[in-house]
């Protein structure tokens, strides 16, 4: 396969995996004789599985393969502000993720005028 072939191949499946993600939860919200309980499930976890993908992708880059870098350390105090703000806030999506933004933040500007 060529590189142009892949990368349509590859922008095709991002867009069906996008539709399906889209789509699949209006199937949720049909007619009570129409639901299948089995999809209420697979439903149910498909949008903390997307988010957790993105963090993972989006944190990826920022982990240092060092032991204990600024950078890993930053994101290391980000993830348990998230966490830590997901648990004061009785699960709050807003201010969980403006607790762990924060907290990440700060990390990051202690860690340069520390370092």
């Amino acid at each position: 396969m060529t590189d142009t072939t892949i990368a349509i191949l590859t922008i095709a499946c991002c867009g069906v995996g996008t539709f399906l993600l889209r789509y699949l939860p209006l199937l949720r919200s049909a007619p009570k004789g129409r639901r299948h309980p089995a999809w209420n499930g697979f439903l149910q976890a498909v949008g903390p599985t997307a988010i957790a993908a993105l963090v993972v992708v989006s944190l990826w880059g920022m982990v240092s393969t060092q032991a204990l870098s600024p950078k890993t350390l930053a994101v290391a105090i980000g993830v348990l502000g998230t966490l830590l703000a997901h648990w004061l806030t009785r699960k709050n999506l807003v201010l969980t993720v403006l607790g762990g933004t924060l907290a990440y933040g700060v990390a990051i500007a202690f860690l340069r005028v520390a370092g």
